[in-house]
């Protein structure tokens, strides 16, 4: 069995916050630390690399 790397992990936790926000739509760091059950630090860095690639802009 493989492990994941740890750009395959961030890439599956950032999946998973983005499919949680397009369902519930904005959401606090610590009801994504609740619903994933990922740490503070790792939903901190969840958190800026959405904020860099622009997730935090809208819809249009």
């Amino acid at each position: 069995m493989k492990t994941a790397t740890p750009a395959m992990a961030r890439a599956i936790n950032d999946r998973l916050a983005l499919d949680l926000l397009l369902e519930q739509g904005p959401l606090t760091a610590p009801q994504l630390r609740e619903l994933t059950g990922l740490s503070r630090p790792t939903v901190a860095d969840l958190i800026e690399r959405l904020r860099a690639a622009g997730a935090d802009r809208g819809g249009g």
